[in-house]
């Protein structure tokens, strides 16, 4: 047996273990993020006659104040029309992060619900009036959310555009708007017609640190050069 080899192989396995542990331990690394400590609406915005926002100037998460959006009561029958039903608050992207974006990004946010569960949220972004890239971060018929207390949100990288699909466009317009993005910005369908509140706090666009990729690239270099190799006779 080539003991030699062996041990290239636990050293291999080793490392990637250790590769999968810093992965999971360290932070990712936060590229811009919106958190309203300034009591400010930071330049977000809706355009919604039945939407309301504010910042309340304290709670959120540091207790320094948070994005507020409330949905006026409406008429139930306005579901089946769209009408009064959502919220989109939006920020342009300049307002939001002047440097270049990449594919291996995303976005996390936390988001708190006073009265009622939202049907679903999804974080939106365009480049091009008629495409409007999503990617739904909650749908209330496959996860859990209460009221009253802050829960966290990821959405999908920026990697490939049936991730966040609209229903048509192409790999090849994702990319050009992604190099072009004119807005950001948080998604509320509502359930049910009554008012309600909800907060957006720590609104960021995310990266791997870097450090997790490279064990991660080195770990693979070393298992498939060696663990592949056809062994020698002892």
């Amino acid at each position: 047996m080539d003991v030699r080899h062996n041990m290239v192989c636990l050293a291999a396995g080793l490392l990637a273990g250790l590769a999968g542990v810093a992965s999971r331990a360290q932070a990712d690394a936060i590229v811009a993020m919106t958190d309203w400590n300034d009591g400010s609406l930071a330049n977000w915005s809706e355009n919604q006659a039945w939407v309301t926002i504010a910042n309340p100037g304290s709670g959120g998460i540091t207790n320094s104040g948070f994005l507020q959006v409330t949905l006026d009561e409406t008429d139930p029958l306005n579901e089946g029309l769209g009408e009064e039903w959502y919220s989109l608050v939006q920020v342009s992207a300049a307002d939001f992060f002047t440097g270049e974006w990449k594919t291996n990004q995303w976005f996390e946010f936390n988001l708190w619900a006073s009265n009622t569960t939202p049907d679903y949220v999804q974080v939106r972004w365009s480049a091009d009036p008629g495409r409007v890239w999503r990617d739904t971060v909650f749908d209330s018929l496959y996860d859990n959310m209460g009221t009253q207390s802050w829960e966290h949100l990821r959405s999908s990288a920026l990697t490939d555009y049936s991730s966040w699909d609209y229903g048509g466009g192409t790999q090849e317009q994702f990319l050009n708007d992604l190099a072009a993005i004119d807005w950001v910005g948080v998604f509320i369908w509502r359930d049910g017609a009554g008012l309600q509140v909800y907060g957006i706090d720590d609104f960021a666009l995310m990266v791997p640190e870097p450090s997790e990729w490279l064990l991660l690239a080195v770990a693979g270099v070393i298992s498939r050069n060696a663990c592949r190799r056809k062994r020698k006779p002892c």
